[in-house]
Parts: structure tokens; C-alpha cells; sequence
């Protein structure tokens, strides 16, 4: 009797495996990813519905007036949360400025305090992690002079002009948020009222594989995707404090959210 003859796998055939098992596995680390995201994006939905549960209940509270957007720390007239500028680290990372009615108007709600996160946010001020990564249109519930004049500003429920199209919540770019409501630095409109370009102080942030999520005055809640590449942009600081020249004249996003925000008297 012959003995048996053992086959091996050839190197190249070694390889070829190989190669498929990375790709395989590529594929599932992909899906998972994408699977992440989508969950986060979900929760995001879910979290500025809640959030704009209590910006319609607050007006049917307060006689159709709108929250404030921002205003001073402990100041007569409360913001929806409260934030302040660069450099005041803790109304960004303590808790407080959201659940003490003492700052915060939307306290009373007793929300849980992820809500005002976005999961996939994992960004930090000098090692302490974010509370709040959202923030309010600047024309609506105007307080402070975070927004440039000459524009439609939304006091009461009943000014807000197009409620379908006017946002309400929007994701921040997690190097910029600082005051609770977005900052423009400066808008142009054509005669139409249609704003044509601007420059903001704070950027939308879009966390979910170039998409964020924004609500509408009429309580819809969607996904909107990124326009242009330079949204993108991060910084090599985790948290900073230059509100200026953010972006280039013309930038697609900006204008998109500038927009949806007010128009042009």
C-alpha cells in the first residue's frame, strides 16, 4: 500500500484567502459603521423631536412667546439652556446650565440630559466631555444680538414665517458651539429677501456620514445631507475660541441653513 499524500494550500492560494477574508471583513466593518450611524441618527431624530415637544409647549405656556434662543448666565430672562461664549468652559460641560431652572427654561421639562447630545459626537473640552450639541436658530426667540439685523426675527409663534421651512435645532460643529443659539457674523440678501451668502461665528456640525439633523418650527424633523467639502473641516485644537472667516463666499450649506433660518426684510 501507497502512503497517503497530504495536499497543502500553496502560498498562492494562502494569499487569495487571505485577501478574501480581509474583504469580507471590510465589508462587515463598513455595515457596522454604517448601522452606527444610522442609530445615531435615529436617536438624534428622536432627541430634537423631544426637544421641540417643549419649544411648542413653552409658547402655549407664555402666552405664544418664544423662548429665548441665549441670554445672560442667571439674567432675568431665561434661554432655553444656558450657554456663553469661549472660554467659559463649564456651560458646555456641566450639566447645571441644563437642568437648573435657575439657568435653563427648558429645566422644568425634567428631560434627561443625553437628549441635548448627539452619540455620535465624541469630542471633549480640556478632557471633560460635552453636554450639549445642539443649538437654536438666532431669530427665533431673539434675546441677545447674535444675529444680524435687517432680517426677519420670530418672537411669538405666530410670526414665524413659513413654519415648514424655518429651523428651529441644529446640530453644532462640536470645535465652535459655544452660546446656545448658532451665530452669524454677517448675511447678504437680494431684493427677493433670499439670503445669497454670509459669514457665520458658529457652523452646523453633520456627525452622521456627512448628514446632521435640524428641526422645523411646524415640529417635522429630518436628515439633510452635506453639500460641500468643507464642512468637513476640524481644527488642531479640541475646542476654539476664533469666530471668524469660517467660510469661503458662497459655500452651498451655509446658505442652504441661513435660509431656513430667516429671510431678508
Amino acid at each position: 500500500m501507497q502512503p497517503r499524500t497530504r495536499r497543502a494550500f500553496t502560498l498562492i492560494e494562502l494569499l487569495v484567502v487571505i485577501a478574501i477574508i480581509s474583504i469580507l471583513a471590510s465589508l462587515l466593518l463598513g455595515a457596522i459603521a454604517q448601522g452606527k450611524s444610522r442609530a445615531h441618527r435615529i436617536t438624534c431624530l428622536n432627541n430634537q423631536r423631544q426637544l421641540h415637544t417643549v419649544w411648542q409647549k413653552y409658547a402655549g405656556d407664555n402666552d405664544d412667546r418664544l423662548v429665548a434662543n441665549s441670554g445672560p448666565l442667571g439674567g432675568p430672562v431665561l434661554p432655553w439652556v444656558a450657554g456663553a461664549t469661549h472660554y467659559n468652559y463649564d456651560t458646555v460641560t456641566n450639566q447645571l446650565y441644563i437642568t437648573d431652572p435657575t439657568y435653563a427654561a427648558f429645566a422644568y421639562a425634567k428631560l434627561n440630559p443625553r437628549i441635548y447630545q448627539c452619540g455620535a459626537v465624541r469630542h471633549n473640552v480640556q478632557g471633560v466631555s460635552m453636554t450639549r450639541h445642539f443649538s437654536m436658530n438666532p431669530y427665533m426667540g431673539v434675546r441677545s444680538a447674535l444675529a444680524p439685523s435687517g432680517f426677519e426675527n420670530y418672537r411669538r409663534m405666530n410670526d414665524v414665517s413659513q413654519p415648514s421651512e424655518r429651523i428651529v435645532f441644529t446640530e453644532m460643529n462640536p470645535y465652535l458651539i459655544c452660546t446656545p443659539a448658532l451665530r452669524f457674523n454677517s448675511l447678504e440678501a437680494d431684493a427677493s429677501g433670499s439670503i445669497t451668502n454670509g459669514d457665520f461665528a458658529t457652523l452646523p456640525g453633520f456627525p452622521h456620514g456627512k448628514v446632521t439633523v435640524v428641526s422645523y418650527a411646524d415640529g417635522h424633523v429630518e436628515p439633510q445631507k452635506m453639500l460641500t467639502p468643507e464642512m468637513d473641516r476640524v481644527w488642531p485644537v479640541p475646542w476654539i475660541a476664533d469666530h471668524t472667516g469660517l467660510n469661503g463666499p458662497g459655500n452651498e450649506d451655509l446658505i442652504w441653513f441661513a435660509n431656513r433660518m430667516t429671510r431678508g426684510l
